[in-house]
């Protein structure tokens, strides 16, 4: 279904899905007189002052690009992900040639869970290699009598893990070249309004140059209309390379990992205790246990499943039915004037439908 909006030229109802490239909408060059010297609450801005075949522009095949390393785009916790953020481009970015990755968001979801989304795509198989081996080090170490044979060595394997998980690309970065993504907020000029809007007009050039394209989906994703540009742009170049991730699946394997922890340190404590006899002290861990997995923690994880399988049982439903003049952009939720100086500004749709 990714490569439904490609098809959208056919003329074959039964193949063509219903999606409409706005053709009802007017399109012509805007007349506004500036770019709005204003910052959106979204990194894309109203784009009033520029023609709309602009939309398109290329980048020159030497010319370099501001990439953002994958350390920096996880790091501190999702700070770069608000939308209050003060950030300097040079900063935060690297020049390059290419991107490793093209990164495609909304930015009503939250800004930590992409953050710990992109640590799961790409810093999981790490952290699991080195728990493993860690964890075998371990137990020989204890076999041996070299570490004490308690709890604090299983808590070293878990730190083992978190650890890594949470800097591994900075890590990497010590002996091979980072990832290098295009991130809106971090790789456009924010504080400039107009070298912010040449930047904007330039996403289709930025997704010529990626190597890959990865959505974090959420819900609202299909219902903006830079997000379903950025995606349909990708797909006229490139028929592989796109990763969609659903944000909220982050929420479910952290809940996992949690029961699970419960449960060991439920037991931990359980068999710890010395006022029963072992028999009793076994049979009261393993029903208490059952209790909190079957009353408390399975109900919340299985609701959490549902939620998110509500949501992607709609998505077909929104590919198949988007039209342009029913899609979500900034202008249109400041009502098409400038919140600073209350002049009017020209429909992100007007760009977008050629």
């Amino acid at each position: 279904w990714l490569k439904q909006p490609s098809m959208a030229t056919t003329s074959d109802p039964s193949v063509s899905p219903k999606v409409s490239l706005g053709a009802e909408v007017e399109t012509k060059n805007f007349d506004a007189k500036a770019v709005p010297n204003y910052i959106s609450t979204a990194p894309r801005s109203n784009l009033a002052s520029f023609g709309a075949s602009e939309i398109f522009e290329d980048l020159d095949a030497e010319a370099s690009v501001r990439a953002s390393p994958l350390g920096i785009v996880t790091s501190g916790c999702g700070r770069h992900w608000s939308l209050k953020a003060d950030i300097e481009v040079e900063d935060v970015t690297v020049s390059s040639q290419y991107y490793d990755a093209f990164l495609s968001h909304e930015w009503g979801s939250s800004g930590f869970l992409k953050v710990l989304t992109i640590l799961m795509i790409y810093n999981l198989r790490a952290a699991t290699a080195f728990t493993l081996l860690s964890s075998l080090l371990f137990g020989v170490l204890r076999v041996y009598e070299i570490l004490p044979d308690d709890e604090s060595t299983v808590v070293l394997g878990h730190g083992v893990f978190f650890f890594v998980i949470t800097f591994w690309q900075r890590i990497r970065e010590c002996f091979k070249k980072p990832h290098l993504f295009f991130v809106d907020k971090l790789c456009i000029e924010q504080k400039d309004a107009k070298a912010k809007a040449q930047g904007i007009l330039s996403l289709a050039a930025y997704l010529k140059r990626s190597k890959s394209l990865l959505i974090l989906w959420s819900p609202q994703y299909f219902q903006r209309l830079w997000c379903t540009f950025e995606l349909v742009s990708f797909l006229r170049e490139q028929d592989v390379g796109v990763r969609i991730m659903p944000v909220k699946m982050v929420v479910l394997l952290v809940h996992l990992n949690l029961t699970w922890q419960l449960c060991r340190v439920t037991l931990k404590i359980l068999n710890s205790a010395s006022a029963v006899q072992d028999n009793i002290r076994e049979v009261t861990s393993f029903f208490l246990v059952l209790t909190i997995l079957g009353a408390v923690v399975l109900p919340v994880y299985h609701w959490l499943g549902l939620w998110m399988m509500t949501d992607i049982q709609r998505l077909p439903q929104q590919l198949h039915t988007f039209k342009i003049q029913d899609s979500k952009c900034t202008c249109c939720s400041i009502d098409h004037k400038d919140p600073q100086t209350g002049e009017p500004i020209a429909c992100d749709r007007k760009l977008v439908a050629l």
